[in-house]
């Protein structure tokens, strides 16, 4: 099914290779997939553990991934980039068709790859209605990039960029030792809670609402 545009393209969702359509939906400058998200590794494309979820990542210059999609209407899009490198000259680009419509984008140095930003632009040029490859080329290697936006409106960072959220939002009136649990029941752990700090964790927690119960 084409992406949608405008929308959300996880980076890691490349097309998969179909009889009748493009035989070659990357190119990756190795056969293994070198990542630790245990996604697609079958193919050749490094998919890691980021953002909360899964981006592509191990980049290296000249390697490139292939979407269809879908675009709405005929006209410019804004679009954001969620992306990450833990070293300077991090870079790529975006075609539709032939067609470069983002110029070169330079991903900073966030200091650290687990650490993401949204980079924002517009297209250069009106995007035509109807389904479409779009092409992601490293220019430069070594960025990690989760998922591409594009949107009618400026985009905004909004939930683009995964944030932990506190176990509990009420902490100055709990004290103490708790017991976790998901809201369908599921234990998940213990908090320990004192002068409203929630740090000391026992246990695996993902964004989302919990249970306390006083051990």
């Amino acid at each position: 099914t084409p992406a949608a545009m405008p929308g959300i393209i996880e980076v890691e969702e490349f097309d998969k290779a179909r009889k009748g359509y493009v035989a070659q939906t990357y190119s990756d400058n190795s056969s293994d997939n070198e990542g630790d998200a245990s996604f697609r590794t079958s193919e050749g494309v490094d998919v890691v553990k980021g953002n909360g979820g899964k981006a592509i990542g191990y980049t290296a210059q000249g390697e490139w991934l292939i979407y269809t999609v879908n675009v709405e209407n005929t006209q410019k899009y804004y679009w954001g980039a969620v992306a990450s490198s833990g070293t300077n000259g991090s870079a790529f680009h975006l075609y539709l068709d032939d067609s470069d419509i983002t110029g070169k984008i330079n991903v900073p140095n966030t200091g650290s790859w687990d650490t993401y930003k949204v980079l924002k632009g517009e297209t250069k040029t009106e995007l035509p209605e109807g389904t479409h490859t779009l092409k992601l080329v490293i220019d430069g290697a070594y960025c990690n990039i989760d998922k591409m936006v594009f949107s009618t409106e400026p985009v905004d960072d909004g939930d683009l960029i995964y944030k932990a959220t506190s176990i509990i939002d009420d902490a100055e009136t709990a004290s103490g030792v708790f017991d976790i649990f998901t809201v369908t029941g599921v234990y998940r752990g213990t908090v320990e809670i004192q002068n409203n700090n929630t740090s000391v964790l026992n246990g695996q927690f993902e964004k989302g609402i919990y249970i306390l119960r006083n051990k």
